[in-house]
């Protein structure tokens, strides 16, 4: 549970400063550079900008597609808005993030509000202070809008808790979002803020990020001098922003590892291809990875269910350790060997599910049991407007370079595009619905549906699982 991150649009906007003044600030679909420019040139405050996010977690929800990625609103957001609005008007200015909302996954701990990991069992657990992730992001000016949900304890991939109940796909509300960031992930893809904070144990924050058209960060353990686990990477402080550049791809070798594409869908195949190959006309040289034994290498390499004091103390947990370190070596050989900057494969090999369904086609486990950083972004999207991200992996320490490959193939044609379910706000309300491409016939009107889910509901598996714009669960016949 060390490995932190966010999950956020890296677009930086081109768009010249009088064309944006011109028009009114939507936060749909803005990135934290956007929003910050907004602020910086008098055009939106940070309390303006804070009740603009709480119009649409209020509009998207619990109410329309009903997403339920929130857990729990921070009473205080508006009031914290407000004082860094003061700040910033007596002309100090924190950074980056001053007056950005923000969401937390509910497992970071906050000293104002409970920490619940989404157990009803929880449900009052209300930590002394702000956890060393939360405290940074709070003394960087960001503000705190929500805490979200996720998959309960953290010990899954679908995004369900006993407190929180089910979180859903803003793209098909009607399947799960992935986890266990879930609600992060959904919150995000949805707006609710520019920039959210999951944890990865195993694919927790880069699943969402592909179910979600995001990108999400598993970042090399960064220094906690409470964590001595972290010590090895405490001098070192990487610079994301001065690595921001379109041409990164130029003269950097790409692996493709051959093992992460079997069992997997042909359109998600297909895309993440299609993905390496606009790497390769950015200027990446791109090698094969077959890797014949890597099933066998990635044998009794998980740790996550053993992660307790016990464990820790036992001869069979110390042998599980030395397997993962064999893992990381053998990869980082193999980039050594290929002389490559990062390895691609696709984040998830199958398709979300449906609540009560197993969630496979994960590839976390490479990321997750070497220890090394990888990152998730939008590859583009199925025939039923599901979203495919491509992942690349790179060697420990190798995040801004990780960063700056996801950024220059976003700047050559963003492949993410917002979801349906939760468009810009009209007043400060959802707009009407409105019905394109096939649908099903429903006695309080129509509703869309994609192909693969109009073939789901001639099997009887969708037969109570579309929602009204009002977000309740209707019988429906196929038109």
């Amino acid at each position: 549970m060390r490995q932190l991150i966010f999950a956020l649009l890296l677009s930086a906007t081109t768009t010249s400063a009088a064309a944006q003044s011109a028009k009114p600030l939507e936060v749909t679909e803005a990135s934290v550079t956007q929003l910050q420019q907004a602020m910086a040139e008098g055009r939106a405050t940070s309390a303006s900008i804070t009740r603009a996010y709480l119009a649409r977690i209020a509009a998207y929800d619990q109410s329309g597609p009903r997403l339920n990625a929130i857990i729990r609103l921070n009473p205080r957001a508006l009031a914290e808005a407000a004082a860094l609005d003061a700040e910033r008007k007596a002309g100090k200015v924190r950074g980056p993030m001053h007056g950005i909302p923000f969401i937390l996954k509910d497992n970071y701990d906050t000293g104002d509000m409970p920490t619940t990991a989404g157990s009803l069992a929880l449900a009052n657990s209300q930590p002394a202070r702000d956890g060393f992730i939360t405290k940074q992001i709070r003394d960087a000016g960001g503000v705190l809008i929500a805490k979200a949900n996720m998959h309960e304890l953290a010990a899954g991939i679908t995004s369900i808790s006993s407190l929180g109940g089910q979180t859903r796909n803003p793209y098909d509300p009607a399947r799960c979002p992935g986890g266990s960031s879930g609600g992060t992930g959904a919150a995000i893809a949805a707006s609710f803020a520019a920039v959210g904070w999951g944890s990865d144990t195993c694919g927790s924050i880069r699943i969402p990020s592909a179910f979600g058209a995001l990108v999400g960060l598993r970042p090399t353990v960064g220094y906690d001098p409470a964590d001595p686990v972290t010590v090895l990477v405490k001098d070192k402080r990487p610079r994301f922003m001065d690595a921001l550049k379109p041409g990164a791809f130029k003269g950097a070798r790409i692996g493709v590892f051959a093992p992460y594409f079997r069992e997997t869908d042909a359109e998600i195949a297909d895309s993440v291809r299609a993905a390496i190959a606009t790497m390769k006309s950015l200027g990446a040289t791109v090698i094969d990875v077959p890797m014949p034994e890597f099933d066998t290498l990635m044998v009794n390499t998980g740790v996550t269910n053993q992660e307790t004091k016990h464990d820790l103390e036992n001869a069979a947990h110390t042998l599980t350790l030395s397997r993962q370190a064999a893992l990381r070596a053998r990869v980082e050989r193999v980039i050594d060997s290929l002389q490559l900057d990062a390895i691609a494969y696709p984040t998830m090999r199958q398709a979300p599910v449906f609540p009560g369904e197993i969630q496979a086609g994960s590839t976390c486990q490479l990321g997750a049991q070497s220890g090394l950083p990888s990152i998730a972004f939008p590859a583009g999207f199925t025939a039923d407007g599901l979203p495919v991200s491509v992942e690349l992996l790179g060697k420990a320490m190798s995040d801004v370079q990780l960063v700056s490959f996801a950024y220059a193939f976003e700047q050559h044609g963003s492949r993410r595009r917002a979801p349906s379910t939760t468009p810009a706000l009209v007043a400060g309300k959802a707009p009407a619905p409105r019905v394109v491409g096939p649908d099903v016939r429903t006695a309080s009107g129509s509703l869309p549906l994609s192909a693969r889910d109009r073939d789901a509901f001639g099997k009887g598996q969708l037969s109570v699982a579309l929602y009204t714009a009002s977000g309740k669960a209707v019988e429906a016949t196929l038109r």
